[in-house]
């Protein structure tokens, strides 16, 4: 159940029958019953409260049930144990005697509970029990021991040093920022904008702010497109995620400020975005495997900095992606992303052909989906096409089941792309462990593993620190195209008409707290009912 080498072998020694379940049919049977409130639970335990969404799943795959009859020990004061136990059903009372030592001593009822969870100290000190823990009626629980979770996540302790420097890293840099920037009342009339991009319910925008003269880049959502595109719910919760990020990457812009007119829901991004991705591949057709690797280790830096955040992405794709001035990829579009606090996302949405099998198979899924895109938009980069597509086959011919049932059907090391396409070994393992099937075994997915992506061969060559820091130069092709844009940019009359529409004719009350941070992003729960009543496809 754990994914662990076998420690015995079993041999049948008479004839007979068995029945038998994989890993992944028995935890999503598990998931479907008890995985939202056994997320919170594990939640709401001070010393877990550092680990981030993935890590909270690698957790819940690791607790084992027990079972305790009336009056049976669970914990015995005085011994140095390292388990720590979540409640499923029963109810325990714990008490404290003032002679451990003696078994005979009295001893003194401190409290009883039904739900919940205690032990939890034990998994970073083994230290002795304060007290006992002792079954009232029949009792069962989930446990994990100190030695299993150090094995699959690292010393906890160490994830809570991480975390704490983090948090200490945060200031008020973004309500300083917009004070001094002067964003804080602005307006759509105070810019001069420049299309960059559209989208069906958007338009990206390289805005400069006439009153300061800062340039930044402008998002602005059209609410009626919104409304007839059923997206409501998802840009609300993008404007709360965005709000809800307080700390800078260079690969995840900063938004400053949110703010709305009649007939738009507009974004202002700390960034000076000059293409988006798509339109690059589209005059180049593939990149050179330097400009690939650099985006590909952005996009890495990006992913990893938003599952800090306790965010999963779900958006991988090109034409998601922009470019800013000096060639740095941005990950800006939070459409399809996800609160990691609310339990497994059962949801397939995004780009069809960077689903990942869990998606498709709506199990349950978490933060690998993003490595598993990673995989796939590394591949997209250095060919022009998808694994699920042959060079020589018609796009076009391939239908949506077809595609499906291609993904759902791919084992690991499957894809070739050293024979077919003439590239190095090195870039054909890296693609084939991030597009591993199992979750659980795909590369950069087991965090007690450090730098799993960053540490693969075919990244050897890029200065992760540097990069982290925004201090790496870009590849030729990159710097080259960002300068050519931003001079073809420099030569255009603004774009005047620009997020002039009507407003929409129907009720928009719907985003009267556009980008309020505790109005969507606290709970995420009627984003996550909405994912799960809808399934979305986008091919493109």
């Amino acid at each position: 159940m754990h994914n662990k080498p076998r420690s015995a072998t079993v041999t049948c020694v008479s004839a007979g029958s068995l029945w038998a379940i994989d890993r992944r049919s028995f935890r999503a049977i598990l998931m479907k019953s008890s995985s939202h409130q056994l997320t919170r639970t594990l939640r709401s335990v001070e010393v877990l409260r550092s680990l981030s969404l993935n890590q909270l799943q690698r957790l819940e795959e690791l607790l084992t049930e027990a079972s305790y009859s009336d009056g049976e020990y669970v914990i015995r004061q005085g011994e140095r144990t390292d388990t720590f136990y979540v409640i499923l059903e029963g109810s325990v009372a714990v008490t404290r005697s003032d002679d451990p030592s003696d078994a005979g001593a009295a001893e003194k009822e401190l409290s009883t509970f039904s739900s919940g969870y205690f032990g939890e100290r034990a998994l970073i000190e083994k230290a002795p029990r304060a007290a006992n823990v002792i079954a009232r009626g029949p009792l069962r629980c989930l446990c994990v021991g100190r030695d299993g979770f150090e094995e699959v996540l690292g010393p906890l302790q160490s994830i809570i040093d991480a975390d704490r420097r983090r948090r200490e890293r945060i200031s008020e840099q973004r309500l300083l920022q917009r004070e001094a920037q002067g964003l804080a009342s602005v307006r759509r009339g105070d810019f001069v904008m420049y299309a960059l991009a559209g989208g069906e319910c958007c338009e990206l925008a390289l805005a400069t702010h006439a009153p300061s003269g800062g340039e930044y880049t402008l998002r602005g959502y059209s609410k009626a497109r919104v409304q007839s595109a059923g997206m409501a719910e998802r840009v609300m919760s993008e404007a709360a995620l965005l709000a809800g990020i307080a700390t800078a990457s260079p690969f995840v812009p900063l938004a400053l400020t949110h703010f709305q007119d009649e007939s738009h829901l507009f974004t202002v991004f700390k960034v000076r975005a000059v293409s988006d991705l798509q339109t690059l591949l589209d005059a180049a057709g593939q990149l050179d495997e330097d400009s690939a690797r650099f985006c590909g280790a952005g996009a890495l830096l990006g992913l990893l900095h938003l599952h800090n955040e306790g965010i999963i992405y779900r958006n991988l794709s090109p034409d998601a992606l922009a470019l800013d001035a000096r060639g740095y990829l941005q990950l800006m579009d939070l459409r399809y992303a996800i609160r990691s606090d609310g339990g497994a996302a059962i949801d397939a949405c995004g780009s069809a052909y960077f689903l990942a099998p869990e998606q498709l198979a709506q199990t349950g899924h978490g933060a690998p989906v993003d490595l598993w895109a990673l995989g796939i938009l590394l591949f997209v980069l250095l060919t022009g096409g998808v694994p699920w597509i042959a060079p020589d086959e018609d796009v076009d011919a391939v239908t949506e089941s077809q595609l499906y049932q291609r993904i759902t059907a791919h084992r690991h090391g499957g894809v070739a792309a050293a024979a077919a396409y003439g590239f190095s070994s090195g870039f054909e393992a890296l693609v084939n462990d991030l597009l591993h099937p199992s979750p659980a075994e795909r590369l950069g997915c087991n965090p007690a593993v450090r730098d799993g992506v960053p540490s693969h061969e075919w990244f050897r060559a890029v200065d992760f620190d540097a990069l982290s820091r925004g201090e790496l130069e870009p590849p030729h092709l990159l710097r080259m195209w960002c300068v050519d844009m931003s001079a073809s940019l420099a030569q255009r009359t603004p774009d005047a008409a620009l997020f002039l529409e009507p407003p929409p004719e129907s009720d928009a009350s719907w985003c009267r707290n556009f980008g309020v941070v505790g109005d969507w992003a606290a709970s995420g729960e009627r984003v996550r009912k909405h994912s799960e009543n809808t399934r979305e496809r986008v091919i493109d």
